[in-house]
């Protein structure tokens, strides 16, 4: 008996991890992973209403025009849509060089 209980300390135990770089380095490619989703669903949301935005500037215009042109002339939204589709790019494209460069950082990938 006491060489079976001797023999189970080295068998997997799922509440201590066997290796504590790949843990933290699943860990961080998790969080990446989490934030590549995140700003990925924020680009797909900025492309849908870019889609629409010239007929809501349009229609934007048109309520100021008949209410007499009181107020500010309305802003076009095509241009900050435009700048944040650039900047979710710009988010993609820094979230998936920061995967690349830990897993290179790791060894996993040359």
């Amino acid at each position: 008996m006491a060489e079976y209980e001797q023999a189970s300390r080295f068998r997997l135990n799922p509440r201590r991890p066997l290796w504590p770089q790949l843990a933290a380095f699943d860990s961080r490619l998790d969080e990446l992973t989490a934030r590549h989703r995140e700003v990925a669903a924020a680009l797909d949301a900025d492309r849908a209403a870019l889609r629409s935005v010239d007929r809501r500037d349009a229609g934007t215009l048109a309520e100021w025009e008949l209410a007499g042109r009181q107020g500010d002339k309305p802003k076009p939204e095509r241009p900050v849509i435009e700048r944040r589709i650039a900047e979710g790019e710009r988010g993609i494209e820094g979230v998936r060089s920061a995967m690349g460069r830990r897993a290179r950082r790791e060894g996993c990938v040359r």
